[in-house]
């Protein structure tokens, strides 16, 4: 034999049958990094797809922006790279990101051939996001916008929140959810398929977004209620037909988001930071993919993503936790605030909307929403004939009944309130004033729709 067999030989284990050479298999170490992102020691890779003219045609190549060594570099279509000195073979996906959909490339060239970021992005964003969506409190937009930042730094967390934004028709949720696709990291609105989640998590390391999820299966619960815990739901599914089937293995693990008008299954609704979201008292801008703030917000968050991780990671490994799923997830939230560099009363602020949100809507709600969504929704449920119609004192003595101390809001605060949850039909029937007392006319089929939004009423 020779000294190269003998080597040869010294990469084969043996298989725990026998010890012939023919029965042996080959031991070869490898080292795999995710195309998409991923981080490796102090070095970091982000890929997209690139399209580039052939003589056959238009065709795309891989492209990274690779950080080693506190360098920048484009690379195209490497099969393997070196970081932190060691090789790591790039795995294979045919799902990355067009880079002109995601991040102008002159303007990432622009961050390679000199990193920088602008430390007011975030507040950039908190403003953009206002013009679109009327959420009822500041903090909803702090914390909305602290989500879709900690989109870009998923891998380096051990659990991460989910979002739901909730409410009835006409609250804002689409404009929500359009918001979190043109910003958040790799987002892709899905399919609710084991195959179409699959997809964009394992490919491309995306935030799944799904709207109407009031319609998801219940076989698909446990699937994504698993996901917001690394190392969590873990499936496998069978691709293709006949001879091409083919058992593909995924991760669930990803940030995800939700848009509802009933309340999701328990087991994701305590995953969620769940915003309740009502019809707009205010004029908010048409939302159109197309506008330049879109692209200019990724390139602030690109930058900050590839400039400041190292910072999230090392906050996020020095913040504790107190036992609770609630205090698991606000843990990655927090890191990205203190790399952010937001003061502290801002962060607090911010961790009370989020423990607010967590858990359910009924929390979001005051205790006088609530009394006004439950007499109305009785009222409705005792009502057959098409319409009712109620004074305004009517209504103040329907929610004493369920007013631990009776304290009935004024009537200003009944009208703005029946006009925030889109009690009456905009543009139907409007309050009519008689004898200086207003009077309402609700539909008792529209009443019941969006108080079971909130409430069991039947």
């Amino acid at each position: 034999m020779t000294k190269q067999q003998k080597e040869g030989n010294q990469s084969f284990i043996n298989d725990g049958t026998t010890q012939d050479k023919k029965h042996q298999l080959p031991y070869i170490p490898v080292k795999i990094i995710h195309p998409a992102i991923d981080y490796k020691g102090d070095d970091m890779i982000l890929g997209f797809n690139d399209e580039v003219e052939t003589p056959k045609g238009k065709t795309t190549r891989p492209v990274y922006i690779i950080r080693e060594s506190n360098k920048y570099e484009f690379r195209f279509n490497p099969t393997e790279v070196k970081l932190t000195g060691e090789r790591y073979f790039v795995e294979s996906t045919t799902g990355l990101p067009l880079i002109n959909h995601r991040w102008d490339p002159y303007l990432a060239l622009d961050f390679v051939e000199s990193p920088s970021y602008s430390k007011d992005f975030y507040r950039s964003i908190n403003e953009t996001i206002y013009e679109y969506i009327d959420f009822r409190s500041l903090n909803h937009y702090r914390l909305f916008t602290l989500w879709i930042i900690s989109t870009y730094f998923t891998h380096l967390f051990y659990a991460v929140p989910y979002l739901d934004l909730f409410g009835p028709k006409s609250s804002g949720k689409t404009n929500g959810l359009d918001i979190v696709n043109y910003l958040s990291f790799n987002s892709a609105k899905t399919k609710i398929t084991e195959a179409a989640i699959g997809d964009t998590i394992s490919d491309q390391r995306g935030v799944v977004i799904i709207d109407q999820a009031e319609r998801i299966k219940p076989d698909l619960v446990g699937l994504l209620a698993d996901g917001y815990k690394c190392g969590g739901g873990r499936r496998r599914i069978v691709q293709g037909t006949g001879t091409n089937r083919k058992i593909r293995e995924f991760s669930t693990y990803g940030h995800k988001a939700f848009g509802a008008n009933k309340p999701l299954p328990h087991d994701l609704l305590d995953r969620c930071i769940q915003i309740t979201m009502v019809k707009t008292t205010r004029k908010v801008k048409d939302i159109n993919a197309k506008e330049d703030c879109w692209l200019k917000h990724r390139d602030q968050l690109y930058r900050f993503a590839l400039m400041c991780w190292q910072d999230v990671r090392k906050y996020y490994d020095e913040l504790s936790s107190d036992g609770t799923r609630i205090g698991e997830l606000w843990k990655s939230l927090k890191a990205v605030a203190l790399a952010l560099e937001l003061p502290d009363n801002e962060i607090d602020s911010i961790e009370s909307a989020f423990n607010t949100c967590v858990g359910g809507a009924v929390n979001s709600l005051t205790a006088k929403e609530e009394a006004l969504l439950i007499a109305l929704g009785k009222k409705a449920k005792d009502t057959k004939k098409d319409e009712f119609e109620l004074k305004t004192s009517d209504i103040k003595e329907l929610m004493k009944d369920e007013l631990d101390d009776g304290n009935t809001p004024s009537p200003q605060w009944i009208g703005q309130n029946i006009a925030l949850f889109g009690l009456v039909e905009a543009g139907g029937s409007k309050p009519k004033t008689r004898k200086k007392h207003v009077h309402y006319t609700f539909k008792p089929d529209r009443v019941k729709d969006i108080v079971n939004c909130y409430f069991d009423i039947e």
